[in-house]
């Protein structure tokens, strides 16, 4: 006898009462028996298989001693019974149920167990990649996602969730991402399916062009109610048609949440988003998890969530959200790129060379039409082989494409005062803003920049990576940058910064935030996936 099979006898048999016209379940974790010469024929089936698409079904039965998991004398163990139970409740995480019917169905009327075995494997280890990795490569929706084809190590999974005496195969039910964002998805997939459950008629405005507070119309009645099933406006409030301070308030609380601009008026984009059917809400949650499996299975101990589409930086501290920032992001016709990388370390008062396409595109047609933009934003002016131009003999017109800028550390510095490099072949980094862009922070929907990600409070980043109170504190960051001279800062810890486009999440205050998908992403994927509501 095996010490595998020592160790999984040590459960015994308590059989399951069997419903009617299915096998009993019998409550075995692993094989629960001794190798038998009469095996109906599940070696020779294994030896059968030979497709590369059962390579992981093979690998997975050759660590497990070619012997069946689910069945045991024809009947359903209980690590299959949950099995079966967890790819019927596929749906829970925004994958379709359907994908895995043929096993769940098989399992329970088998004509032959050996058959349903193995198909039942083939179907897990589907459902792992699945739901750890994705079901389509990030590179089919967009070429600006530089994520590496997702790879999920499915055999290993499903071993460690089948060999874990301690929780007897209950890990089966536990294979999504460990990702904070990822669990509360899940819940609000669940919140908005009840919702559309109970709804029979999603109300729509029809008829206002705009409604706005003071106003009375018979319209205001259905913003009451789509407010009150999202939960801005309390139910019971004042049913009144008149648009009143209570409805102005929730309003722009559903504004806000929707990165609208929350001015209390329902004008076309704010309609537009009342209106949208709690169905592709719904559809719109799906597409978010799927992205979210896309990252790797151990972000670190510290890690950097950059939410392109949601205009902000977050830091994390294993599950725990440590930091918010506001930020900006690439406009969409100069995307932030999706990938991640590890941070190289931060400088403090940075000095800027304008890369080849903001030269071209942004900088040449200011500096023609402006002859003294360039000493005003403290730029320098070096020709190809590194010599110092003087800016008015320069000749703009015909030479300005070969010529090189470069910006002084300072309040006017497109960086801001602090910089983030990131360890990438885009050109893409963290940092700060000049002071004249500062007003661009009050606009909820922030896709302004040429690519890299824009901080409000680039200081808050560094202390909290830096994570030095002695040394780099609030005080001691401010101190370096009013010196004024370049300082490079490597951190201590590993840290990675990951790039991430989610459309729907739960921010801090635990109110469901929803983006303007400033790229159209989830439009590309609803046409890859178009998942059921």
């Amino acid at each position: 006898m095996t010490a595998l099979l020592k160790l999984v006898l040590a459960f015994g048999l308590i059989a399951f009462p069997s419903t009617a016209g299915s096998l009993p379940v019998i409550d075995n974790p692993l094989i629960n028996q001794e190798p038998s010469v009469n095996d109906g024929g599940f070696k020779d089936a294994l030896s059968s298989l030979k497709d590369p698409s059962d390579e992981d079904t093979v690998a997975f039965y050759e660590k497990m001693g070619r012997e069946p998991v689910w069945f045991f004398q024809g009947n359903l163990t209980k690590c299959g019974h949950i099995a079966v139970e967890t790819l019927k409740d596929a749906a829970e995480d925004g994958l379709t149920p359907h994908d895995y019917e043929d096993a769940t169905h098989t399992a329970h009327k088998p004509g032959n167990w050996v058959d349903a075995e193995i198909l039942l494997t083939k179907r897990y280890l589907e459902f792992i990649t699945h739901i750890r990795s994705g079901r389509i490569d990030p590179s089919r929706i967009s070429r600006d996602i530089k994520f590496p084809s997702p790879k999920t190590h499915s055999v290993a999974l499903l071993l460690d969730a089948i060999q874990d005496k301690s929780t007897e195969c209950r890990k089966l039910r536990h294979m999504a991402p460990a990702i904070p964002q990822y669990a509360h998805l899940k819940k609000i997939l669940a919140t908005w399916r009840e919702l559309a459950k109970n709804t029979k008629e999603w109300p729509t405005i029809k008829e206002a062009k705009t409604l706005k507070i003071g106003e009375e119309h018979p319209e205001t009645g259905t913003l009451r109610q789509i407010l009150t099933l999202y939960g801005d406006l309390k139910e019971g409030s004042n049913p009144s048609s008149t648009f009143d301070p209570e409805l102005d308030t929730a309003l722009r609380q559903f504004q806000k949440r929707h990165t609208l601009e929350p001015d209390g008026i329902v004008g076309a984009k704010t309609k537009d988003a009342l209106n949208q059917s709690i169905h592709d809400r719904i559809r719109q949650v799906i597409y978010n998890m799927e992205r979210l499996r896309w990252l790797p299975e151990d972000l670190g101990e510290k890690y950097i969530i950059v939410n392109v589409a949601g205009y902000q930086v977050q830091a994390y501290e294993k599950s725990d959200l440590k930091l918010t920032i506001p930020a900006i992001v690439g406009r969409p016709s100069r995307r932030t790129p999706l990938f991640y990388a590890p941070l190289r370390n931060i400088i403090v008062n940075p000095s800027w060379g304008v890369p080849y396409t903001i030269l071209v595109h942004d900088k040449l047609p200011k500096i023609i039409n402006d002859p003294d933009y360039i000493r005003r934003s403290g730029f320098t002016v070096m020709d190809h082989t590194g010599n110092v131009v003087n800016p008015d003999e320069a000749d703009w017109e015909n030479e300005g494409i070969h010529y090189h800028l470069r910006q002084s550390p300072g309040a006017r510095n497109a960086l801001g005062r602090v910089k983030f490099n990131i360890e990438n072949p885009y050109t893409i980094y963290i940092h700060g803003s000049p002071t004249s862009d500062e007003k661009l922070f009050h606009r909820t929907a922030r896709a302004f920049s040429s690519g890299c990600i824009r901080l409000k409070t680039p200081e808050d980043l560094a202390v909290w990576i830096l994570n030095n109170e002695n040394k780099w504190s609030h005080e001691h960051i401010e101190k370096a940058i009013h010196k004024g001279a370049t300082q490079t800062i490597k951190p201590e810890e590993d840290i990675s910064v990951f790039f991430t486009y989610q459309t729907v999440w739960m921010g801090e205050d635990n109110l469901i935030s929803i983006s303007d998908d400033p790229y159209r992403i989830d439009r590309k994927m609803e046409q890859v996936l178009n998942p059921k509501a």
